[in-house]
């Protein structure tokens, strides 16, 4: 039993740097570990022919597996290796921690940023109404309130990056609000420097974008970051899968139009929050 069942999979984007040859000669998918020494005789010494040739191979590609390591010119950090990680899309949580505990930067600061993707799972409702469902205001402030409250009770320092970027006081996670530009764009847009990007449309891949979390310097907080991210997510589909949501302060039933946008504000649990995002120019 998956553990999110509201969510078909998801994936992390982890920023910065290593101190080692991991990046250069350690590849995964959600099922298997593919190693250099699986093919170079040598055990992956990764200095001879045989290894520099498996790394040109596969190094910096997304493949039929989703594995895919490359550079990112946003990431500040000082080590031997500089870029991003991208995982590939995980059904479940153990293999996914598995990957993460070793994949983790060796080195981040406040310009590495890690990135969440989760799809809809179509055996727990229609994922386009389900996906749908996510597009409104309420949506958002529902996930960066309760994230806001797990930050506190994990005692992340005020004033760090995961409470600027919450802020969208960060230029690749903006305070702004425009999920119908983002859910057209086929590709990487400029629109996408959102807290949430409705990637659906990029490149087929179906996909919410959390953009607001950063690499912590522990990853175990890290870690409990994302699990706490998809439990308000799965939280907040399981309602919205039933066709409405009702308002536990008000009571109030809202329903959810044939194409799952949330036609007027709502309010889950004690969210209690009024101001609007502001809309992309």
């Amino acid at each position: 039993m998956q553990l999110f069942p509201y969510i078909n999979a998801f994936g992390v984007e982890l920023e910065g740097g290593w101190n080692r040859p991991f990046p250069r000669h350690y590849l995964f998918d959600a099922d298997t570990r593919l190693v250099a020494s699986e093919e170079c005789e040598c055990g992956d010494c990764g200095e001879c022919d045989e290894c520099e040739d498996f790394h040109n191979e596969h190094d910096g590609d997304e493949d039929e597996d989703g594995r895919y390591l490359h550079g990112d010119g946003s990431v500040t950090v000082q080590a031997d290796y500089v870029g991003e990680i991208a995982t590939p899309p995980y059904k479940t949580w153990g293999k996914f921690v598995a990957d993460y505990r070793v994949a983790y930067p060796d080195r981040v600061n406040s310009s590495c940023g890690m990135h969440v993707h989760i799809s809809m799972n179509e055996e727990m409702g229609d994922p386009v109404a389900l996906y749908g469902s996510m597009m409104t205001p309420r949506f958002e402030k529902f996930i960066l309130k309760g994230m806001k409250r797990w930050g506190t009770a994990a005692g992340v320092r005020p004033g760090t990056a995961f409470w600027r970027r919450l802020d969208g006081a960060n230029d690749y996670c903006r305070a702004q609000w425009c999920p119908d530009e983002q859910v057209r764009d086929t590709d990487h847009g400029g629109n996408r420097y959102t807290r949430l990007n409705f990637a659906w449309s990029c490149r087929g891949r179906n996909t919410l974008e959390f953009r607001f979390l950063p690499m912590f310097e522990n990853k175990t907080i890290g870690e409990n970051a994302i699990r706490q991210l998809l439990r308000l997510s799965n939280r907040y589909l399981s309602i919205a899968a039933k066709g409405k949501i009702e308002a536990r302060s008000t009571g109030e039933i809202v329903e959810i139009s044939d194409d799952g946008v949330i036609e007027f504000s709502h309010v889950l649990a004690d969210i209690g929050i009024e101001e609007e995002a502001p809309v992309c120019a």
